[in-house]
């Protein structure tokens, strides 16, 4: 199930607005939305208290921002 993969993960990223990145937050997992269709009009928009990133240099700095082992 989507849980178990998120619980078995160091950071998730997901679609905007679906759940595995919301259920990563509850669960304290480094998560974020990629749109990667750029759909969502707004810039740099937190839904859930998840930080939305929209293109490739975002997800990027993110990623390295994690400093996971």
């Amino acid at each position: 199930s989507a849980n178990s993969l998120v619980e078995n993960s160091d950071a998730v990223i997901s679609m905007p607005f679906s759940s595995p990145s919301v259920y990563a937050k509850i669960k304290g997992i480094p998560s974020i939305f990629y749109d990667a269709s750029k759909q969502i009009k707004i810039d740099k928009i937190v839904s859930h208290n998840i930080l939305i990133v929209k293109n490739k240099i975002e997800l990027e700095e993110w990623c390295q921002s994690l400093k996971l082992t």
